[in-house]
């Protein structure tokens, strides 16, 4: 299951919590991911986070893809090259984790705001789809 609509704003606390069917996440016009939005949703692969977030919840992301195959990797990319806010251990428990941003100088802003991820953020060419 894919969730792609660029009219949300918001995704409350706990939105998606325990989703076991979501694989992808566009989140473009993403505002606010709230706490525990994504929490156990054990399936997730692939997360694009656009330019226009500010905040992202406690747990946000925690245990996601915790069922995943073997080798399997939650990539979530930021477009945008500025930090939002960020609750703590949005990633917690993440087995295999690759933080997607655009240039050297937001892979250091990011590394700093997200210290104990810093390890898994790399730099890809970064391109939106039209």
């Amino acid at each position: 299951a894919e969730i792609s609509e660029e009219k949300i704003e918001t995704i409350g606390t706990q939105g998606f919590y325990g989703c076991v069917s979501l694989t992808e996440l566009n989140l473009a016009a993403i505002r606010t991911i709230g706490d525990y939005a994504f929490l156990q949703a054990l399936t997730l692969k692939n997360v694009t986070i656009g330019s226009a977030v500010e905040k992202i919840g406690k747990n946000a992301f925690a245990y996601a893809n915790a069922n995943g195959e073997e080798g399997t990797v939650l990539t979530v990319t930021f477009l945008g090259t500025t930090v939002p806010e960020f609750g703590e251990e949005i990633f917690k428990e993440v087995a295999a984790l690759e933080i997607v941003v655009a240039d050297e100088a937001t892979k250091t802003a990011f590394a700093a705001a997200l210290e104990e991820y810093a390890e898994y953020i790399v730099v890809a060419l970064v391109t939106v789809a039209a």
